[in-house]
C-alpha cells in the first residue's frame, strides 16, 4: 500500500497538534492548579448526623481569616442554609450526606463538589468579593431537588462584629440571614432521620 506524500504530512501534522494539546492540557492543569476532588474521609451516613462534625454543622474560623464551613446536604436541603465570612476568607467546604447523592456548587466559584453518602467531599474557595453566592444541588436527589439550594454571604469589613462566620444554629436547618434574622424551616423537615417529608 502506498501512501501519499500529503497524506503522510496530514497524518504527521495531526500527531503533531496532538502533542501540542496534551502539552497545554499538561501546563493549563499545573499553572490554575485544577485537580479532582476526592474524598478525604469516610463516616457512616446512618450515624453520620449524631457524631462530630456533622452533629453540629456550621462555620468555625481555625485560624486568621480561614474559615471551615461543615455542611449536610440533604433531602431537599443544605444545613447551614446560610453561610456568612468577611471578605478575603478562605472557606474550606467539608460536606457529607446522609442519604442520597448530591451536589454542591457555588456559583461564581470554582467549587463544585458531588457528595455521595458514606464519603466527605472538601473543597476551598477564597471570596474576594463581597456579596451573595448562591449553592445549588447539581445532581438530581429527587423530587424536591429544585428548590435545594442555600447561599454564602460575603461581608465587608465593616460588618465583621455583626456575624461573620455565623451558620446554622445547635445544627438545625434554620440559619441566620447577616442581620441576625432566621430563616425558618418546617418542623416535619427537621428529621434527623434524612429529609422532608
Amino acid at each position: 500500500m502506498k501512501v501519499e506524500f500529503y497524506e503522510k504530512v496530514f497524518i504527521a501534522l495531526s500527531l503533531v497538534m496532538l502533542a501540542a494539546f496534551a502539552v497545554f492540557l499538561f501546563i493549563s492543569v499545573q499553572q490554575h492548579g485544577i485537580t479532582l476532588v476526592g474524598p478525604t474521609q469516610r463516616v457512616d451516613p446512618a450515624t453520620m448526623l449524631s457524631e462530630p462534625p456533622f452533629d453540629d454543622p456550621g462555620v468555625v474560623e481555625t485560624s486568621d481569616g480561614q474559615y471551615l464551613a461543615t455542611m449536610i446536604a440533604r433531602m431537599w436541603f443544605f444545613t447551614p442554609e446560610v453561610i456568612t465570612v468577611p471578605v478575603g476568607s478562605t472557606v474550606t467546604f467539608q460536606v457529607a450526606s446522609p442519604d442520597v447523592i448530591h451536589g454542591v456548587k457555588i456559583l461564581d466559584t470554582d467549587v463544585n463538589v458531588m457528595v455521595i453518602p458514606g464519603q466527605v467531599s472538601t473543597s476551598k474557595h477564597t471570596f474576594d468579593e463581597v456579596g451573595e453566592y448562591l449553592i445549588v444541588c447539581h445532581e438530581y436527589c429527587g423530587t424536591g431537588h429544585q428548590g435545594m439550594s442555600g447561599k454564602v454571604v460575603v461581608i465587608g469589613a465593616d460588618e465583621v462584629d455583626d456575624g461573620a462566620g455565623e451558620g446554622a444554629d445547635e445544627g438545625s436547618p434554620d440559619a441566620l440571614l447577616p442581620g441576625g434574622e432566621e430563616i425558618a424551616v418546617p418542623e416535619a423537615w427537621r428529621s434527623t432521620e434524612g429529609g422532608r417529608s
